[in-house]
Parts: C-alpha cells; structure tokens; sequence
C-alpha cells in the first residue's frame, strides 16, 4: 500500500482564528468613535496602502485620532488571540499531523522588519 504525506500549508487568519471577530472586538472596546466609524476609517486607511500597525496607527494620528490607543489594543488581544481560534481548529490540525502530513501555518506579519 503506497501512503502519500504532503506538506500541508495553511493561512491562520479567517481559516484557524475569526479575524473578523477579533478586529470588531478591537473597534469596540477602541471606544473614541463607534466601532463603525473606525471601521470606515479603516477601510479608507486599506484603499492607500498596506496593512501595518504602524501604518495605521500613524494614520489614526493624522486624522485627530489615538493610533497609539489602537495599536495597544490590538497587541493586548493579540496575547489573547488563542480566544478566537475555531473551535475545529485543533482538533484539525492534529487529524492531519497524526496522518503524517507536515503542516505550515501561514500569516500576515503587521510589521515590517
């Protein structure tokens, strides 16, 4: 019997953790506009360039707001982000490492070097 094991390469945001959630959680709890303000303003921030946490908060700052505000918070739930993993996640993982696959997670890095 010929048992095949790939390399298993799998994006973290969206497919393992709600990013979604997590980025609403963060507007909320932001608390100087309504969450959907800043979702706005974060919408407009995506049109002109990429995503950094310096980017945007910089960004913020520029527009009469406290990036440095955004920018704690979303490292604080960062620290926190195992909350939002999908309940499926690990029990997913775990099904195709116990078949032998190799399993890369990919993410977006916020920060550049």
């Amino acid at each position: 019997m010929f048992v095949s094991f790939m390399d298993v390469y799998i994006d973290f945001d969206d497919t393992l953790m709600d990013r979604r959630r997590m980025t609403d959680d963060i507007f909320l709890a932001y608390g100087l506009v309504a969450a959907e303000d800043l979702e706005k303003l974060y919408c407009e921030f995506r049109k002109h360039q990429a995503f950094t946490i310096t980017g945007f908060e910089e960004w913020l700052d520029t527009h009469g707001l406290d990036g440095k505000k955004l920018s704690d918070l979303f490292f604080s739930f960062v620290k926190r982000a195992e909350e939002y993993v999908y309940s499926d996640a690990r029990d997913f993982l775990l099904t195709l490492k116990n078949s032998g696959h190799r399993i890369s997670i990919l993410s977006f890095d916020a920060e550049p070097d």
